[in-house]
Parts: C-alpha cells; structure tokens; sequence
C-alpha cells in the first residue's frame, strides 16, 4: 500500500508490520526467524501510538525475502519495522528513505541505499517529505521514462501504468471513527460503562455520574499496560 505512487522508483526496502500475519511463514526455519520474532515480542511493549509516531529508535530486522517493485522489475528487500502498525493500509508499504523521514532514519540505522527520485532538496542528511515539495512544480529524477514529469502528473501516469499492467488497484482510503471524547488524564476516554468481575457489562445510569476513578501515583503505565490495570 502506498499514497505515493510517484515515489516507488526510490522504493529501496519494503516493510511489514510486526502483527503482518504472512511475517512468520515467511521466516520459519530460516536464520533470519530469531531476529524477526525478537522484533515482533518487542512491539508489544509499545503502544501503537507510540509505534506510528516513529519517534523512538527505529527497530527492525531483515527477514531473507524480496518482493519485486512493479514499476521496474527490481527486487527490493522484505524488513519488518515496529513503526509500521497493521491498521495503516494493509499493514505492508513500501519505504522510500529519500522521501520519508522515518524511512531516512531506518535506513541510516540498517545501512540501506537511498533512491532520490524528486528533486529540489538535498537528501543528504533529512528526507525531502511530501509536505515539503506537494504543490510546488517538483519534478521527478532517477525515475526512468517518468523522469521530467511533475510529482502530480507522475503519480497519475505511474499510476495508470500500473493499472493497465494489471498490478495495481486505485483505493479510496479514510478512517473512520466514532465521535472522540477528548482524553482526560490517565484513563482515555470517559466513557460510563464498567466491566465487572463476572465479566458483565455495566453502564452507569446518570445519577450515579461522573464515574471518580482512584488517584495513581504513576499515570503512565509500565511494560505495555494502562495505568488502571494496575490499580486494584
């Protein structure tokens, strides 16, 4: 899955998420399933909040199979990434480290080459992301017949390529979520229902609300739990 078709010629290495149900098939029995699997016991010590923000070290591991870049036959390594989670697309992207900061950084940390594919920024030392070259007439390099096109006018005409070739499918994709509470201190969203020790579910009636929760000395939860889970 990608939102940027325009990018897949500095395609460089392709992840997966640590829940990827295909990641263990793939690695089992391999010498590269211990280094796979250490990745995949660690992301659940992490929130996935935590996880899709892509600000903690960037950990990773090769898992000994490539996947084949549909836009120029090239065979382009399979990692998993903890900063990749399972509900973004299909849990399966490509990276572009020239183009996407945390692509850069993983990159960096796992000694991956880097493909620039827009110009107008030196990707030395930072990615030149979306945000920074969208709207403002970038033109493609390294990106064979495509190359001197705008980012806009390439992502529609790889994308119809891809399209014609069979291999690629357009997708709308949204995320829709119930009407959000804003999150009030350490326990999330208040919402009144109460699960009892039965396994029952209770939802309080108004007069017996606002629901007071206990005063917790550590609010921030300890090795992947919420702070009440400790709070008898």
């Amino acid at each position: 899955f990608t939102t940027r078709a325009d990018t897949l010629f500095g395609c460089s290495f392709f992840l997966l998420a640590p829940e990827s149900p295909i990641l263990k098939g793939l690695v089992e029995g391999s010498e590269y399933e211990a280094a796979v699997m250490e990745v995949v016991e660690n992301a659940k010590k992490i929130t996935a909040v935590e996880r899709a923000q892509g600000n903690k070290e960037k950990h990773g591991a090769f898992t000994g199979r490539y996947v084949v870049n549909p836009i120029n036959g090239e065979k382009v390594p399979v990692w998993v990434a903890d900063y990749i989670v399972a509900d973004y697309g299909t849990g399966a992207v490509m990276a572009v480290p020239s183009h996407d900061q945390r692509d850069f950084e993983y990159a960096q940390v796992h000694n991956i080459p880097m493909i620039q594919v827009i110009d107008g920024a030196d990707v030395s030392e930072h990615a030149f992301e979306k945000q920074d070259y969208l709207g403002k007439g970038c033109r493609l390099i390294n990106s064979e017949e495509f190359t001197g096109l705008t980012v806009e006018e390439a992502k529609e005409a790889i994308t119809c390529k891809l399209e014609k070739a069979g291999v690629a499918r357009r997708k709308v994709n949204y995320h829709f979520r119930e009407w959000i509470f804003a999150r009030q201190r350490y326990w999330g969203e208040p919402v009144p229902c109460v699960y009892t020790d039965d396994g029952k579910t209770y939802f309080l009636p108004d007069d017996e609300l606002p629901l007071i929760l206990p005063e917790l000395e550590d609010y921030k939860g300890r090795n992947g739990q919420a702070p009440l889970e400790n709070a008898t």
